[in-house]
Formats: C-alpha cells, sequence, structure tokens
C-alpha cells in the first residue's frame, strides 16, 4: 500500500497549480493528500488547522514574494518540510531559498512525476534528521547546563547572620565558562568567588571548573599551613591559584577574569582582589549611592609575575555589593546599547529595600526588557551580598569625650570585651596590648585631630570576629596621614612617633581611613592566643 503524505501546495497560478497536481496523481509510491492555498494568509490558516507534512511553495505569491515568503511560512511551520517552486531557471533563486531554511527546490515545468515525488519523499527525510539534530543538540545543551549548574556554580550560604547571599545565572544559547562559590566563617564572614573564562562551550565550562577547583584546594592548603592561625587574605589566595594555573593557561591560550572578594559584617570591611572582571557595584546605605569597586590587577593567565593585591573598603549595615559576569552590563538593546554600569547601579540604588533573592531576578529582567527580550549572547551570571545588623552578643559600642579623664574608662570597656564578650576570650596578655593600643589612638586623636578640645566625641565599637578581636576608633576631628609620621629616635634627638609605633607594636593590624560616613577611623586587630603564632603578647 502507498504511502499517505499529507501536503499544502501554495500556488496562486491555476494553471501551474493543475500541473502540479497531475504529477503528484501519477506517484507511484506515495498517495498525497492535498490542501491548496492561493496566498500566504490562506496557507497560514490551513497549517494552523491541518497536520501537513511537507509544503510546496512558490516563491511569487500576491502578498508575499521571494526568500521573505520562506523565512515566514517556516516561522509559521517550524517543523513541516518546505520544498519551493521557482520559475527562474538560475539555480540562484533555489539556493538562496535553501539558505532560508528549505530542504530543496524545483524549477516550474521541468520535472516529471517520478522527480517530485522523490523530491518531496527525500525533503521530508531531511527535515526529520534536521529535527533530530536539532533534538540532540537541545539534549546536549541540557546536560551540559546540568553539568554547569553542579560543577560551576555554589550554593549561598544560607545561615549567616548578618549578612544575606543570593546568586543568579541566566545561560545565553551556548554552555560558557562563567562560575562562582562561597566559603563562609563563622556567622557573619564570608568569601565570594565569581569569574569567567575566555570563549564559550564545553572547553570554557571545564577550565571553568578546574579553576573553581584551584582556588578550593588553594584554600584549603593555606589555612592549613597557617594551622589555625587567621585566614588567608584574599590575594594570597589569588596568588596561589596564579601560580599553579598561569603556565597552563598560557599552554592553552586562554585567560579567566575573576573577583574574589571577603565580606566581614563585624569588621564592616570588603576586602577584594579584581582581576580584570566587570567591576563590582558597591551600595552605601549611609548616603544611598553606589560606586565601582576598582581593581588593578591582570587577568589570570596574562603573566607569570603579576603581583596580585587586594583592596579594603568600609562596609556598614544596609550595604550592598553586586558581582556579576559581563554577561549583564554587556546586554543590548536593538540599536546596540550595552545596558552598562551606569543603569546596574541606578536599579541597586533603586531596589536597596527588596530581598537579596528578589533583586536579581528583578534586575534580571530589567536587562532583558531593556534588550528588548532578545536571548543573551553571553552567560548573564550575579551575585548579591547584602548586610544586615551586625550578630547579636559580639559586638559592643561607647562614646566618650576627648578629655584624657576618658581614657580609664575606654581601657576599661576594651578589658571587658575581652573577657567576657569575646568567645574564646582574648589573653590577658593579648588584651592588655590592645588596651595599650586604644589608650594611645585616643591620645593621638584627642591630641591632633581635635587639637586638646575636649568637645570632640569618640566613638569606640569593639568585636569578636571569631580568631581576633577588632576596635574601631571613630572620630570626626582631623583626618591622619601615617606616612607623614616619621619613625621615633630613641636616642632623644627628636620628638614624635612614639604613639604610633607603640600602636604598631601593640596588635597585629592597624588601619587609618575614612569610616564612610563623612568622618575618619581608626581599625586595630588583636589575634587570639589560640590561633597561635604568639599573638598574645603585650609588645613584639
Amino acid at each position: 500500500m502507498p504511502a499517505e503524505v499529507r501536503l499544502l501546495l501554495v500556488e496562486d497560478n491555476p494553471g501551474d497549480a493543475r500541473l502540479v497536481w497531475e504529477a503528484l496523481r501519477e506517484a507511484r509510491h506515495t498517495r498525497f493528500v492535498v490542501h491548496r492555498a492561493g496566498s500566504l494568509a490562506e496557507a497560514r490558516r490551513i497549517l494552523a488547522r491541518e497536520p501537513v507534512e511537507v509544503v510546496l511553495l512558490d516563491l511569487d505569491l500576491p502578498d508575499s514574494w521571494g526568500c521573505a515568503t520562506v523565512t515566514e511560512l517556516i516561522r509559521c511551520a517550524p517543523g513541516r518540510a518546505v520544498v519551493v517552486q521557482t520559475g527562474s531557471a538560475t539555480e540562484e533563486t533555489g539556493l538562496e531559498a535553501i539558505k532560508c531554511g528549505a530542504q530543496d527546490y524545483l524549477v516550474k515545468g521541468s520535472f516529471s512525476p517520478g522527480t517530485l515525488e522523490r523530491t518531496l519523499a527525500y525533503a521530508i527525510e531531511r527535515k526529520s534528521i534536521g529535527e533530530e539534530l536539532r533534538r540532540a543538540r537541545e539534549r546536549e545543551v541540557a546536560v551540559s547546563s546540568r553539568i554547569q549548574q553542579s560543577l560551576l556554580f555554589g550554593s549561598p550560604p544560607a545561615d549567616l547572620r548578618g549578612i544575606a547571599c543570593a546568586a543568579l545565572a541566566v545561560p545565553s544559547e551556548h554552555v560558557d565558562g562563567d562560575f562562582y562559590d562561597f566559603m563562609a566563617y563563622g556567622d557573619a564572614c564570608v568569601d565570594i568567588l565569581l569569574g569567567d573564562v575566555m570563549g564559550k562551550g564545553i572547553p570554557a565550562a571545564l577550565l571553568g571548573a578546574a579553576t573553581k577547583s584551584h582556588f578550593l584546594r588553594a584554600h584549603g592548603r593555606l589555612l592549613h599551613a597557617r594551622g589555625g592561625a587567621g585566614l588567608p587574605a584574599p590575594d594570597e589566595i589569588v596568588a596561589a591559584v596564579s601560580r599553579s594555573m598561569v603556565e597552563e593557561l598560557m599552554r592553552l591560550e586562554s585567560f579567566v577574569t575573576l573577583c574574589y572578594a571577603r565580606v566581614d559584617a563585624v569588621a564592616g570591611v570588603l576586602r577584594f582582589v579584581d582581576c580584570g572582571h566587570a567591576k563590582s557595584v558597591h551600595y552605601r546605605a549611609a548616603d544611598r549611592t553606589c560606586s565601582l569597586l576598582d581593581g588593578v590587577n591582570m587577568p589570570l593567565g596574562f603573566s607569570r609575575d603579576d603581583a596580585y593585591r587586594s583592596a579594603t573598603v568600609p562596609v556598614g549595615p544596609g550595604d550592598r555589593i553586586l558581582f556579576y559576569s559581563d554577561g549583564l552590563s554587556e546586554a543590548r538593546d536593538p540599536a546596540g546599547e550595552f545596558f552598562g554600569p551606569e543603569r546596574i547601579m541606578d536599579f541597586l540604588a533603586r531596589n536597596a529595600g527588596r530581598p537579596a533573592d528578589a533583586t536579581l531576578p528583578a534586575l534580571v529582567e530589567a536587562a532583558a526588557a531593556f534588550a528588548g527580550g532578545r536571548a543573551f549572547t553571553d552567560d548573564l551570571t550575579c551575585v548579591l551580598v547584602a548586610l544586615g545588623a551586625p550578630p547579636p552578643g559580639r559586638t559592643a559600642a561607647l562614646e566618650a569625650a576627648s578629655a584624657l579623664v576618658e581614657l580609664p574608662r575606654l581601657r576599661a570597656f576594651v578589658a571587658d570585651f575581652c573577657a567576657r564578650a569575646a568567645v574564646p576570650p582574648l589573653g590577658e596578655e593579648a588584651s592588655a596590648a590592645l588596651q595599650l593600643a586604644v589608650n594611645e589612638a585616643a591620645v593621638n586623636v584627642m591630641k591632633h585631630a581635635y587639637e586638646g578640645r575636649s568637645d570632640g566625641r569618640l566613638a569606640l565599637e569593639a568585636a569578636d570576629e571569631g580568631d581576633r578581636v577588632v576596635v574601631r576608633l571613630r572620630h570626626r576631628g582631623r583626618g591622619f596621614r601615617r606616612e607623614e609620621v616619621a619613625p621615633p629616635r630613641f636616642d632623644g634627638t627628636a620628638e614624635g612617633g612614639f604613639g604610633v609605633y607603640i600602636i604598631e607594636q601593640s596588635v597585629d593590624e592597624v588601619r587609618y581611613g575614612p569610616d564612610g560616613c563623612g568622618g575618619h577611623e581608626i581599625v586595630l586587630t588583636k589575634r587570639k592566643a589560640s590561633q597561635g603564632g604568639g599573638s598574645d603578647g603585650s609588645a613584639e
């Protein structure tokens, strides 16, 4: 029994239509069930209601002509095979139709019934094979996407107090090399890694997974080497990964842009290393403004000798930091304009009150609307960190006048915090050293920042970070530039510099700078004795 094929003949010329009908009736192996349309509009209506398998299409119709006819018909009936009829004896018109998606073409008046039957059968078979290949590619992309989700994307920590993390990845039509991960320390400090491998496809995804793995191994090695004596710094981690990967990246002629950041809600500090990545955005709740975080490092794989350096930015309750790949900033509208950092900053400022996990979908929706609903040409990946109130019970604050009589109260505040609030407590010798540093810092502020006036105010904040105690002294007096203070002379030939010297010898880290609220601050860090390295001494 002959096979049955449902065919739509789209032909406005009755004479040409009759010739096709006669040829189809003479088919030896196929019985054709034929519908006819005299225009593209009528063809659309028939395709909407009839299970047609193949369309025999005249290119010149009353309401459409040329390759636009092929394109529009395929858009209306993407699963049907299309064979074009052309009145031109040259191959150019037919080949153009195939480029537009047709499976084959015939020249009117020059084909036999057998040729027509074979052409239609081959077109149906080619369309079937093409559809199977398309489905296979879709299955491959789906599998690759699942692999990408499991290997390249970590899960945001959900048990932090004082920090909310959210992440979102929108794949493009390809599998790319975007990746991110999180490493939490305690309940108020987290490291964020977000990177992008040059290139697309499975090779980029595999290299992204390898890069992420290198970071996890380097972090573990450095943490173990310290024996519990604090955390490895972000620039130390990035430098270790660069040393382990640079030769392979150069051999592959590839590179990786990334941002590695540490957000500490208790200390109120963001430390980050930017390696040629899209500039992260910092929203400051204090003045409701956004700024871009500039990095100074080259991407991984650019140089064997790059010295990676971190930058430090004060952060506070209500602040937000957005890390993202260039798939977000380089989303284009139909005119070719980029979505860009300015629109990202404007969105973040206007949506600062939204929960973190609701902000990112809205941001991606805004970028998609800007792009006119078109698919993103690159993976769009973003991580948002939102700071809330610091964890209760592990911070304390005190205000005092800029008068020397307040010094005993400042020292007592530090001693009490180190003994009662810190868990585990700071040892006695380390506590005494921290008290001495606070005392000297307060004296310097009273004498120099406030120029001896007693009407100024000092704000003292103490925080337990787990492996260290951090004391932040804020004031509104004159700023201090450490590089302007000469080292003290112990032979008595010059005065000055002793207070700064005592502070730096009494604690593990000192930082001077703006407090982010229009004033200045001195941040003093003292590690706990249980974290090793003789940090429990009063002075080195």
